[in-house]
């Protein structure tokens, strides 16, 4: 081969090494995958994600169950057609727990076909008649199901279901250090036992701040999200104060609507309405700010969740986004954008490895 153009074909490859190295630092964002709704074949709104042990991603979808084994999607619908917004993985029993408006219940393999098939849990309410509208979180405690809807927490112990009603609409609710929690609309936080929900009175303050999310704290106790008034700790004794972190701004103004921790790495992220997500290796770091214009297909995120990867997956109002959170988290400061930008161009990106949501305002 002639020398020069050896020298040439050399150098141009090391250019092109060089930027494609380049890339994620200058752009000092994650990579993006989109999955819009014309390629997993379903609806547009994704309301809860999970992953189960081998791997495979399952979506609360507007049409139904949705799952992905990181080649192909399938779609299970509810007997009613209606929207999947709870998912629950029970992988001891091997069942998928899901909640869907008017109706609950699990699918689990068939002994002779093994394939999904559905069994509602409705029949088991202790009191017929019961209407709940929307399931939006399933959590287990102990060796209870918990199905939360718009105004009760039902209680499935493997026989019957109870229902414990609360006096105002559940914004949210979870399982930290064993306590079922809730936040409600006016009403604050709440714990909520067998029978009956209880005030947490250090948490007062929170009396009139919308709850979205609520979340394991490092430090023991839980982080609680507010839609329009920023971070709070609640501590193990059930004293609440604010927390100084800079993402408080960004969720105040572009109102957070959801939340995610993974236990492993201690990175946080939340969701917004109006403005995409932003990632924090700590609630006391400057988080990583990412919306349309840095490669997520809409700014509106309905649900997170971090996969064993500690990868960031998000269901949102159109679409499935995939964020490879720990490919490029900055370590200087980034200010959070003022205004939501909403342009179209879209950058995608498939990484080289492997691969808590609030109930909307009636």
């Amino acid at each position: 081969m002639n020398l020069n153009l050896s020298r040439y074909i050399c150098r141009a490859v090391g250019i092109l090494l060089l930027l494609a190295a380049a890339m994620p630092a200058r752009a000092g964002l994650p990579m993006v995958r989109n999955f819009p709704r014309s390629l997993y074949g379903a609806g547009a709104q994704n309301w809860a994600v999970a992953q189960d042990s081998l791997g495979r991603m399952y979506f609360g979808n507007r049409f139904g169950l949705l799952m992905f084994d990181s080649q192909s999607w399938r779609l299970w619908r509810l007997p009613n057609y209606s929207t999947v917004r709870a998912i629950y993985l029970d992988g001891p029993k091997e069942r998928i727990y899901v909640g869907g408006s008017e109706d609950f219940g699990y699918f689990e393999a068939d002994a002779l076909t093994h394939l999904p098939v559905y069994r509602s849990l409705t029949p088991t309410i202790s009191v017929p008649g019961t209407n709940f509208s929307e399931i939006w979180q399933i959590h287990r405690v102990g060796s209870d199901l918990w199905f939360q809807s718009d105004f009760k927490m039902m209680r499935y112990d493997g026989r019957q279901t109870d229902v414990v009603a609360l006096s105002d609409k559940i914004t949210t609710s979870a399982v930290v250090g064993n306590r079922l929690m809730a936040g409600l609309m006016h009403g604050g936080l709440v714990e909520v036992t067998q029978r009956r929900s209880v005030d947490i009175t250090g948490a007062a303050e929170l009396k009139g701040k919308r709850i979205v999310a609520i979340l394991p704290a490092r430090q023991g106790g839980a982080v609680i999200a507010t839609a329009f008034d920023g971070l709070y700790h609640l501590d193990t004794s059930d004293r609440l104060t604010p927390i100084d972190s800079p993402v408080n701004r960004y969720l105040t103004d572009n109102q957070a609507f959801c939340g995610a921790y993974d236990a492993v790495s201690g990175m946080y992220a939340f969701g917004t309405v109006a403005n995409g997500v932003a990632i924090m290796s700590s609630l006391d770091a400057q988080p990583t700010y990412i919306n349309v214009s840095g490669g997520m297909s809409d700014n509106t995120v309905l649900t997170m969740a971090f996969d064993r990867d500690h990868n960031l997956w998000l269901g949102l109002d159109n679409g499935i986004d995939y964020v490879v959170s720990n490919s490029a988290i900055p370590r200087r400061r980034r200010s959070a954008p003022d205004t939501p930008r909403c342009f179209r161009g879209r950058r995608c990106f498939w990484p080289q490895t492997a691969a808590s949501t609030a109930s909307p305002t009636p």
